[in-house]
């Protein structure tokens, strides 16, 4: 998948505990196609600033393609990678509705843990991809 980080490389390496959020913005298209392009552009940024004011120093966060980001939790087990999410949805639409528009911005998450048996970084992002399409299709229904 093309992701080269020294962190994600030493957490292989020493068998770190990493959890894996894909996120999507949910119905960014239709915002985008309603509100127009700047709009759009202006939830990314401003989605990407809050993520990385939230996120600890070690932890990573990547644009994956369109409305879609990945952020690399170090040493965050099930409960904090729950946590993390939840926060995240709650506070994405709180900064998003209150800054932009009066308009819902949800976030599909999925997730997996690495465990001891340290799967490969791009079965993780395969596993969180399939999750966070779980999550979207609950959204939609």
């Amino acid at each position: 998948m093309g992701i080269k980080s020294p962190r994600i490389n030493f957490c292989s390496k020493y068998k770190e505990l990493v959890t894996i959020l894909n996120i999507d913005i949910f119905n960014f298209k239709c915002m985008n196609n309603n509100y127009g392009h700047e709009y759009g552009d202006q939830i990314l940024q401003e989605f990407s600033n809050s993520v990385l004011h939230s996120i600890k120093k070690n932890d990573l966060l990547f644009r994956w393609g369109g409305d879609e980001f990945l952020i690399v939790l170090q040493n965050a087990n099930l409960l904090v990678s729950e946590k993390f999410s939840n926060w995240l949805n709650q506070t994405m639409n709180m900064e998003l509705r209150n800054s932009i528009k009066e308009i819902d911005v949800n976030l599909s998450i999925g997730y997996p843990i690495l465990r001891e048996d340290w799967q490969t970084f791009d079965k993780l992002v395969s596993i969180a991809d399939n999750n966070m399409y779980e999550v979207k299709a609950l959204f939609k229904n």
